[in-house]
């Protein structure tokens, strides 16, 4: 799943936004995971484009979030 940030909110919010030069306004790389309720469980952002997340750390925090999640919220 991925949004859009129509609104031009998340990325200032977040703190994901780049600022000068051409990349201006653009996005950093970043990763969030989030579990069906909203409650955020893992966050990465990589300056370097060319480097990858960390696959180990992400599958771990997404397994956490599926399984907390409870239909009732669990933060």
């Amino acid at each position: 799943m991925f949004g859009i940030d129509s609104d031009e909110a998340f990325g200032d919010y977040y703190g994901i936004r780049l600022s000068g030069d051409e990349l201006e306004g653009e996005f950093a790389k970043s990763l969030f995971i989030l579990s069906k309720d909203g409650a955020l469980f893992y966050h990465e952002i990589l300056p370097d484009l060319s480097k990858p997340f960390s696959l180990d750390k992400a599958l771990t925090k997404i397994v956490a979030a599926m399984s907390c999640y409870t239909g009732k919220g669990c933060h």
